[in-house]
């Protein structure tokens, strides 16, 4: 974890030292989405063999708000909270997790809900807008194994930084945009990467408040070795639909 940690430290003093672009006025966005999640891979405690898991198709919600600003060299702000349960079965043959053994069919819930602070600088503010930052995503769930006899869970609580970078382009007049997200963080045998892509309408546009709905596609590896006596290898990905205000 420590590692994990310290690259992202790293790789954000690389990224901002010599950037000061920023907003040319203060705004502020709400926005929320609903994400038709798949999910698929597996789960195991640090070092013993994963167990692979048949994951239902479950609906997970994220809200989030961005603060943008024409101050100089201060970053902009945005944070979003993340839904992600996923319940899955198996069938195993000597699966130990959390030092309890199990065979036969086995039943888990894997809860890595979430909440992003992203902390990032506008390179560019046009038509076509790039952000660059750090985000440090805190992870704040646990993963769950029951069988007819036994249940045990192990906690996950777990800040992780990760680079960011966001594009956006702007068909003049039109109402529609396109916007691509990336965050990622690749170290040792540990690897997160969290992409979306979107395209967004907006429905109101005045002085006072901008009203936008959007549709788009997420997907996220997690790839854990060894975090809180977890390993993990999932991958959770879906379309998604949602609405944006900016004031």
């Amino acid at each position: 974890m420590k590692k994990l940690f310290f690259a992202g430290i790293t790789g954000l003093a690389v990224m901002t030292a010599p950037i000061s672009a920023n907003a040319d006025f203060a705004g502020v966005y709400v926005g929320g989405s609903y994400w038709n999640v798949d999910a698929d891979g597996s789960i195991a405690s640090a070092d013993k063999q994963a167990a692979d898991f048949d994951f239902d198709k479950d609906g997970q919600n994220s809200i989030y708000v961005t603060i943008e600003h024409p101050v100089p060299f201060l970053p902009n702000l945005k944070i979003r909270q993340t839904d992600l349960e996923s319940n899955g079965t198996a069938n195993v043959t000597g699966f130990e997790f959390n030092n309890i053994t199990f065979n036969g069919s086995v039943a888990t819930q894997v809860d890595l809900s979430h909440t992003d602070f992203v902390l990032y600088y506008e390179l560019l503010d046009n038509i076509v807008s790039v952000d660059v930052g750090l985000n440090v995503k805190y992870f704040d769930g646990s993963a769950t194994v029951t069988s007819n006899t036994d249940t045990t869970r192990v906690d996950l609580s777990a800040p992780i930084p990760m680079g960011y970078m966001s594009v956006e382009g702007v068909l003049p007049f039109s109402g529609f945009s396109a916007k691509a997200e990336a965050n990622l963080l690749s170290i040792d045998d540990s690897e997160l990467s969290d992409y979306s892509a979107e395209i967004r309408y907006e429905v109101i546009d005045n002085l006072a408040i901008d009203v936008g709905v959007t549709a788009g596609y997420r997907r996220m590896t997690i790839k854990l070795d060894d975090i809180d006596d977890i390993d993990s290898n999932l991958t959770f990905s879906g379309p998604y639909i949602g609405v944006e205000a900016h004031f």
